[in-house]
């Protein structure tokens, strides 16, 4: 990966986060919200590891994918978040909450390096693989998560989001009461053949990475499907 510009607030050291203020308030703000906007279910909370590492791979098909993730997460967590929200008193707010910024469109080390560092330190990390909004069935992913949980020797959790994009069709506000389901899936480890450091065995291994969410957005969709008839 080439370096990159660091984006604003990206790869800060890690003393200015090392406590954030509002990630135990930003938590219990998110899950508050997401029950009273939504009729939210939560499957599966119980495959995120209790201790060490993880990093949660969410499919990404609205903007309010990550708070709702976040609230409904059994520990706290750091998410990648695009730069471009990191302004005003929402970035004040997104920083304070331990939350990291990242440039799309572009191998942002600066922001990589902040996320290995905290995996390093047992924290969990969400990431969304797709890189930006779109079908939200992990068809297209992108190689950031498989370097992360390589280097991180981070066991990956994918997590399935439905509902939400629905509850925002047409709409500027979420459909108050819509149905929405959080599915997270067993952990699994990323293991990789050959130099971590060649883009071929990177791509590989992120290649299997895909096939793995696939398998679980696939197996996730029946599990909300059965358990609403």
């Amino acid at each position: 990966m080439s370096s990159a510009t660091a984006s604003p607030g990206a790869g800060l050291p890690l003393r200015q986060t090392e406590h954030p203020r509002a990630m135990l308030p930003g938590r219990l703000l998110a899950r508050l919200l997401s029950r009273g906007v939504y009729s939210l279910r939560v499957h599966g909370r119980q495959h995120v590891p209790a201790t060490g590492p993880v990093i949660l791979a969410i499919n990404h098909r609205n903007i309010l994918d990550g708070p709702v993730v976040f609230g409904a997460c059994p520990r706290r967590a750091r998410f990648l978040v695009k730069a471009e929200m990191f302004n005003g008193p929402l970035g004040s707010a997104l920083r304070q909450a331990g939350q990291i910024p990242i440039r799309r469109g572009t191998p942002d080390r600066a922001a990589l390096m902040t996320c290995l560092n905290w995996l390093r330190r047992g924290e969990v990390l969400g990431v969304f693989p797709e890189g930006t909004r779109g079908v939200g069935d992990f068809g297209n992913t992108r190689d950031g998560l498989t370097w992360l949980a390589l280097r991180g020797r981070a066991p990956v959790v994918p997590v399935v989001c439905f509902g939400i994009a629905e509850s925002m069709r047409g709409r500027r506000t979420p459909k108050l009461r819509s149905k929405v389901d959080v599915v997270f899936g067993a952990p699994f480890d990323v293991s990789a053949d050959g130099d971590r450091a060649s883009r071929r065995v990177l791509a590989l291994a992120g290649e299997q990475v895909r096939a793995r969410l696939v398998e679980h957005y696939t197996a996730a969709a029946q599990v909300v499907g059965s358990s609403s008839a």
